[in-house]
C-alpha cells in the first residue's frame, strides 16, 4: 500500500512539474517597456525588409495604462517623432487606437511571440480596409530594451 502512495505521489509530482511547450507562439512576459523594431517583412514573403537607419531608431513604448508612444521618423532624415496611441491586449490579439483629426484609426494584429527579449506581431486588419488579405499583412519584429 506505501508503494502505491509513493507511485501516485511521483506521478502527481511528474504531472504537475511538466512545462507545456508550444515552442515560439507562447505568450509569456508583459509587453510593458521599450521594443525596438528589428525587421519588417511584407506580405508572404518569408525574406525581411532590410531596414534604413532611421527605421532602426522606431520604438514602441508600451505603458501599464493602456497608452503607447511611438517613436518613428516620418522622413529620410531621422527626425524622429512621438505619437501616443491606446491599445488594448487580449490573449493573443493587440489592438491599437489613433485618433486621425477627429476620427478614430484602429489596428488588429495577432502576436506571434511576446517574450522576454522579442514582440513579433502580424498587421491582420484595420477599420478602414476591414481584413488584410496575406498578401497585404506585415510582420513587425521588435527587440525589448533594456
Amino acid at each position: 500500500m506505501k508503494k502505491i502512495n509513493v507511485l501516485y505521489l511521483l506521478l502527481f509530482v511528474i504531472i504537475t512539474s511538466c512545462d507545456s511547450d508550444d515552442g515560439d507562439n507562447v505568450i509569456t512576459d508583459s509587453i510593458i517597456g521599450q521594443w525596438q523594431l528589428n525587421s519588417i517583412v511584407f506580405g508572404l514573403g518569408p525574406d525581411e525588409e532590410p531596414l534604413d537607419e532611421c527605421e532602426h531608431l522606431q520604438i514602441y513604448e508600451f505603458k501599464q495604462n493602456n497608452t503607447l508612444n511611438l517613436f518613428f521618423d516620418p522622413s529620410t532624415f531621422c527626425d524622429t517623432n512621438t505619437i501616443t496611441l491606446n491599445y488594448a491586449l487580449d490573449g493573443n490579439i493587440l489592438t491599437t487606437e489613433n485618433d486621425l483629426g477627429g476620427e478614430t484609426y484602429s489596428v488588429t494584429n495577432n502576436i506571434q511571440i511576446l517574450n522576454s527579449t522579442t514582440l513579433k506581431f502580424i498587421a491582420v486588419s484595420n477599420n478602414i480596409d476591414g481584413d488584410l488579405p496575406p498578401s497585404n499583412r506585415v510582420t513587425f519584429t521588435y527587440t525589448r530594451l533594456e
